[in-house]
């Protein structure tokens, strides 16, 4: 069943590795000597977030493609050419969400300390509420609703739906634009975050 589960297993490294190294390199950039130089120099906020995200979206994709040469390397198991481009734009919004979300995390928390509780009590609630540990039909209509937007949840629904049946991405819509909309809420959040420490700390 290992075809069944694998979705599962690749969402919770992305979501662990997202918010962990993302979140931590946040951290250790607000504590580091360089923090106040970076702030009265004349460059944009914007393009320290964008370097902080690439940075740790190298690293999360990095670890994907040792777990898919690595799975390549002792089962033997290949992604189809058909769905390959699909599939990597689903590990790419994914990605994206647990590390902006994970981003965002660190610039709200000031200590590494408060910063990792908050993303292992996240991470565990997250993946509490998905079909991977609790299964959505034991719980009440209402909170499934709510649940049913986990972006866990999309991301493995997403990921099942091209690996199991090669489905296109007008079949994952609902997934694909949810995720986009993660991404967007979470940058629009990150820069008003950092953009009310920075003044915070000027003064």
């Amino acid at each position: 069943h290992f075809d069944y589960t694998f979705p599962a297993l690749l969402v919770i490294v992305l979501l662990f590795s997202g918010l962990l190294v993302s979140s931590t390199t946040i951290i250790e950039e607000k504590s580091s000597k360089a923090f106040f130089r970076n702030f009265i120099t004349p460059t944009s906020n914007a393009l320290f977030i964008v370097g902080n995200y690439l940075s740790n979206l190298l690293i999360v994709l990095s670890q994907i493609f040792i777990i898919f040469l690595a799975l390549y390397i002792f089962s033997e198991a290949a992604v189809s050419p058909d769905i390959l481009t699909n599939l990597s734009i689903i590990i790419l919004l994914t990605a994206s969400v647990f590390i902006l979300l994970g981003m965002l995390i660190g610039y709200l928390f000031k200590s590494g300390e408060t910063s990792n509780l908050a993303v292992m009590s996240l991470a565990c609630i997250l993946l509490f509420f998905s079909n991977t540990i609790l299964p959505l039909e034991t719980l009440p209509i209402a909170i499934r609703s709510i649940v049913a937007y986990n972006p866990f949840i999309l991301a493995a629904d997403a990921l099942k739906e091209i690996l199991l049946f090669k489905a296109p991405l007008a079949a994952i819509s609902f997934q694909f634009y949810t995720l986009l909309i993660y991404i967007g809420v979470f940058i629009v959040l990150i820069y008003v975050v950092r953009l009310f420490s920075k003044r915070r700390y000027v003064e």
